[in-house]
Order: C-alpha cells, then sequence, then structure tokens
C-alpha cells in the first residue's frame, strides 16, 4: 500500500566473494530511514525496518549437490501500541538452509533442478508488526525445470 508523503532513503553496501573453490559468498547490508511527513513534521513509519541484511553462503558438491546457508537479520523496526507510542519490536536473525540436485540433461533440460528448503531452521521469532510474529519454521520441496 502506498502512503501519500513517505520517504524512505539509506545506503546499501552488498559483498560477493567467490574464491577458487566452489563456493559463493555473497549478502547486503541496508541501512534507511522510513519516515513520513504528517503536516509540518517527519514521523517514523510503522513497521519499517532500518536494518536489513540476508547474507549467503553456496557450494557445489560433487553428483550435481548443491547447498545453500542463509542468515537474515533485521532490527530497529518500530510499531505503535494501543496509546499510539512506538514500540521497537525485537530484532531476528533467520537462519534457512537449502539442498538441490542438478536435472540438466544436455539437450531435453535446460536448467532443471530438485530441491528441500528449511526457512527459519531455528524457528526463531521475527516480528513483522507488535505482538505478530512472522511464520516459524517451514520446509518446502519442489523442482524447477527449464525446457
Amino acid at each position: 500500500v502506498n502512503l501519500e508523503g513517505a520517504r524512505i532513503w539509506g545506503i546499501e553496501t552488498t559483498a560477493r566473494w567467490a574464491p577458487d573453490a566452489p563456493i559463493t559468498v555473497d549478502g547486503h547490508l541496508t541501512w534507511s530511514r522510513p519516515r513520513a511527513f504528517e503536516e509540518d513534521e517527519t514521523v517514523q513509519l510503522d513497521e519499517k525496518p532500518e536494518l536489513l541484511g540476508p547474507w549467503t553462503v553456496t557450494t557445489d558438491l560433487p553428483a550435481g549437490v548443491s547447498l545453500m546457508g542463509q542468515v537474515r537479520y533485521t532490527d530497529r523496526v518500530y510499531a505503535r501500541n494501543d496509546a499510539n507510542e512506538f514500540v521497537r519490536l525485537p530484532s531476528s536473525v533467520i537462519t534457512d538452509i537449502r539442498v538441490g540436485y542438478d536435472l540438466s540433461l544436455p539437450g531435453r533440460i535446460e536448467e532443471g533442478e530438485l530441491f528441500f528448503r528449511v526457512d527459519n531452521l531455528i524457528d526463531d521469532a521475527k516480528f513483522i508488526g507488535l505482538g505478530l510474529p512472522g511464520p516459524g519454521r517451514s520446509f518446502r520441496a519442489g523442482a524447477e525445470i527449464a525446457f
């Protein structure tokens, strides 16, 4: 939902490291200042994080297996309580893992993969609003195929 008069500015840094080994580390850290203009003042925006930082490590193993680990950091999120006062929500560090198996077949399947993924592996609390936790641990499995 667009909020009239909202302005979010900040700084985003990204990094990627891919040594000779089949390991890649990448991620970013974003600091932002979410504000809205109301009458003659600026006010904090509800439920918009000031700090976000997902970092991912991926590796390709023999026999077409790939592994991915991810950490998603969120901090400085504020929400209004019943008294219409801003309250800081707890920071969160969410860990995800993913295992994939390459299904590519030259001439038949251009790109293909079977995968299994666990989001929020440690089942840590991430609050998306005051008193509203985000989803706990979840499992996904599937196939991605491009002909």
